[in-house]
């Protein structure tokens, strides 16, 4: 006989609390896209060699479970599996997950995630597509309930302390854009196209489906609301965790959003730090602070040596570990420099351009986060 540990207990428990909201939402069967590049180069070229070498490895129990299978190429990156299987079942997500990464390994080539993610549809049935409707007062309460809370949704999708541009998951939810964070899809299933791929850690995929259990509740309960704040959140034009917490008012927000999104039986501090976050006010506005200070130094090192070389007779000039020189031109010389550290070689004026429009830019957000 097994016996769990009160921590396996505790996660159990946690797990089952999930399980059952979706259930109550009116959910039996969920549906999970894995996605990659690995398949047109290697030990496997077509998909039905990938999908059959799958299906050996797997346990009977899972080949039981599972409703629906389909391994394709996808065209957006190369290989897709689609599968459904009941709720309950979520064990046999990892499952697939950890034969998923076998079959990367089997295949010798690799698995290139970027611009991947992992897809999550709730169903009302384990036969895809799904033909039942869904109600329209529910999906409504849902839709603008939910959409309050995306900003905190884009850090719960977060496998570790990695997140991907927005092209093919536009901040909203909708029923008409398939390329939305979240999808209703022909109004009978809810797709969550915003979550990240888990492969270096699978067992994201329970953290997957209580921050799911959570969105469902507007689902459910078409008189819960979201007591939403009258500040705008704005995702920033920034690579990856950045875009989302740069600012003090941005992690204000996402301080009061993510308590709503947290998975049964987890603090807000154990959420975030399973995806490396730390939503610390102070630690923006030093950043922003540190940005501009740095940017106009950088300004003022071209603009001066700019001037010297161009007022006095000088072809060359010396700067810390940047050299200055005059081109040749006698209609019009131009300013060259190159960094000796990083080896790049440009001509200044566009280089002062560039610095100049981002300084403009940290000093606005300098500003906001006061």
């Amino acid at each position: 006989m097994d016996v769990c540990s009160p921590r396996e207990e505790r996660s159990m428990k946690k797990l089952e609390a999930s399980i059952n909201a979706i259930k109550a939402a009116g959910f039996s069967h969920l549906k999970l896209e894995l996605e990659g590049q690995l398949a047109r180069h290697g030990r496997f070229s077509e998909p039905d060699d990938c999908e059959d070498w799958m299906w050996e490895k797997l346990s009977d129990h899972a080949k039981r479970v599972i409703n629906y299978k389909k391994f394709y190429y996808d065209g957006s990156v190369d290989s897709e599996l689609t599968f459904t299987f009941p709720v309950e079942e979520i064990a046999v997500a990892v499952e697939v997950i950890n034969v998923w990464n076998q079959l990367v390994e089997a295949n010798g080539n690799g698995c290139d995630v970027n611009g991947a993610g992992m897809h999550f549809s709730v169903l009302t049935t384990g036969r895809y597509p799904c033909s039942t409707r869904l109600p329209e007062a529910n999906l409504r309460n849902y839709m603008t309930e939910v959409t309050k809370l995306l900003p905190a949704l884009f850090l719960g999708a977060m496998s570790g302390n990695f997140t991907r541009a927005l092209g093919y998951r536009y901040p909203r939810v909708s029923m008409s854009d398939k390329y939305s964070a979240i999808y209703i899809k022909n109004g009978t299933s809810i797709e969550y196209r915003l979550f990240e791929t888990c492969y270096q850690r699978p067992e994201a995929v329970y953290e997957y489906l209580g921050v799911i259990a959570r969105t469902l509740e507007y689902f459910t309960d078409v008189d819960k609301k979201v007591i939403a704040s009258n500040q705008t959140y704005e995702i920033l034009e920034a690579k990856g965790i950045e875009g989302y917490i740069a600012l003090p008012d941005q992690i204000r927000i996402l301080k009061k959003q993510i308590k709503h999104i947290v998975p049964e039986g987890m603090t807000a501090r154990e959420f975030l730090e399973a995806r490396g976050i730390k939503l610390l006010v102070k630690a923006a506005v030093e950043g922003q602070s540190g940005r501009v200070k740095k940017l106009s130094m950088a300004y003022d090192e071209h603009k001066k040596a700019h001037d010297k070389v161009m007022k006095e007779p000088l072809n060359q000039y010396q700067l810390d570990n940047v050299a200055y020189w005059k081109s040749q031109e006698p209609n019009k010389p131009e300013i060259w420099y190159w960094e000796r550290v990083t080896g790049r070689r440009a001509k200044i004026e566009p280089r002062k351009q560039y610095i100049k429009n981002n300084l403009k830019t940290a000093k606005t957000l300098a500003q906001l986060s006061v």
